[in-house]
């Protein structure tokens, strides 16, 4: 599942006057169809959810809501975002109802693609949501993507190559969960070298450069994201705690070498599922991956956190939007409820093994004695984050240049370059693209 963090489109210019429309005019309910008249068509435009599941999701609502029929229009992921830009960029009133990753919300707010939905959702529907993931569904105050589901992080470990080193299995207890000095420690005895050559890394990062993977870093240890407006991240991503969060991920490539340089995402999970590596971070989309691996014996615990800071885990996954331009807003709504607060929801997570974005699917999950055994009790860990540890991406209408950005300074820290150094560049070089969108009436 990799979901949030492949990001490779980028914001489309500012048009000021479709983000004040936007932004300071609610939709207003319209009056639906009755049961019989013909139903209202709208169009669904979807990133690659597994099609079956999705197609049936969507078969169901339109089973139950004889008013409207939902077409659906799947797209491979690096082909959506492409799509959104050009047809909702030029006005077009198809597709009605959008995937949105949680963090590009507000920047489709800025460009005028969204409709606010405050008036289709009551306050009862909006304490279903885990707070985490619904915080990243608002930009200015208003409610324009709730979350269809939610992610997380965890703590993999290869049980032979850590019973060969005299390595203790970390335990699978929240209360109980490892400091990353104590990882550093274990995975330098777990990693397996001959001669100059590592045959099996101490430890390996799923998204090895990504703000999504990466943020939790500097948050453990009390760092902020960027400012609460969201446009200046001087002083706070070249902080204190972001330096030395970084000095450390630094050291795991060139001090104590116990991770991969040039290791890139696509890469990473087959370093642990191939048995090269001792202990992997990464999200719980993997579990399948790692089943089917033969000859792998595995493990999972919590994310681990710095000595002295707090534990933090990274949210976010995909939000539903309606289409400012749709000719049937209304329609469009009701959908978008239903997949997100309502029963299809429920469809949706079972079918898919996500993470919840509801506390009523975190509440199952945590009765449900099908979770209470490896590795299904995956989603009860991943459930416990979202509720007590999880921290969204930051709300930023430059949120694909500021991941660009930060991606590239964690390339520079990984190569050798340092933290602070890296940093300063970065917090310039943000502030300076942030720079329209402070200029931009909201």
């Amino acid at each position: 599942m990799k979901l949030h963090l492949k990001l490779t489109h980028r914001s489309r210019l500012l048009r000021p006057s479709c983000a004040a429309l936007a932004l300071v005019a609610l939709a207003l309910p319209a009056r639906l169809p009755s049961a019989q008249a013909a139903p209202i068509t709208i169009t669904y435009l979807n990133q690659e959810q597994p099609i079956p599941l999705i197609q049936s999701t969507v078969n169901t609502f339109n089973q139950t809501h004889p008013n409207i029929h939902v077409v659906l229009q799947n797209l491979p992921f690096d082909q959506l975002f492409p799509q959104i830009e050009v047809r909702l960029g030029s006005g077009s009133s198809s597709p009605d109802v959008i995937d949105v990753d949680a963090p590009v919300t507000a920047a489709y707010a800025v460009q005028g693609f969204l409709t606010p939905l405050d008036s289709y959702f009551s306050k009862a529907d909006l304490a279903q949501f885990v707070p985490a993931s619904l915080s990243t569904s608002y930009y200015l105050g208003h409610l324009l993507a709730p979350p269809i589901n939610g992610s997380s992080q965890l703590l993999y470990y290869n049980k032979d190559l850590l019973k060969k080193a005299g390595v203790p299995f970390p335990p699978n207890d929240v209360s109980k969960r490892l400091t990353w000095e104590q990882l550093v420690t274990n995975a330098k005895k777990a990693q397996v070298q001959a001669g100059k050559n590592v045959t099996a890394w101490g430890f390996v990062i799923d998204q090895i450069d990504r703000p999504y993977q990466l943020l939790p870093l500097p948050e453990s240890l009390g760092g902020q994201p960027i400012s609460k407006d969201g446009l200046h991240a001087s002083g706070i991503v070249n902080s204190p705690a972001w330096i030395k969060a970084f000095t450390w991920y630094s050291n795991l490539f060139n001090t104590w070498k116990i991770s991969p340089i040039g290791a890139t995402p696509a890469q990473t999970p087959n370093l642990f599922s191939s048995g090269h590596a001792a202990y992997f971070w990464g999200g719980p989309w993997n579990v399948g991956t790692f089943q089917a691996a033969k000859g792998l014996h595995w493990g999972v615990a919590p994310t681990p956190y710095f000595a002295g800071g707090k534990a933090v885990t990274p949210n976010d996954s995909w939000h539903l939007g309606v289409n400012r331009h749709s000719a049937h807003i209304a329609a469009a709504a009701e959908f978008v409820r239903w997949l997100t607060v309502g029963p299809g929801n429920d469809i949706f997570v079972k079918g898919n093994g996500q993470v919840p974005s509801l506390l009523r699917e975190i509440t199952r999950i945590n009765q449900d004695s099908a979770y209470a055994t490896f590795p299904s009790n995956v989603l009860r860990l991943t459930s416990y984050e979202a509720q007590h540890t999880a921290i969204p991406r930051p709300v930023t209408p430059g949120f694909n240049e500021y991941q660009d950005i930060l991606t590239r300074a964690f390339d520079n820290i990984r190569s050798g370059q340092s933290s602070k150094a890296a940093l300063d560049a970065a917090a310039a070089q943000i502030d300076r693209a942030m720079a329209k969108y402070a200029r931009a009436p909201h």
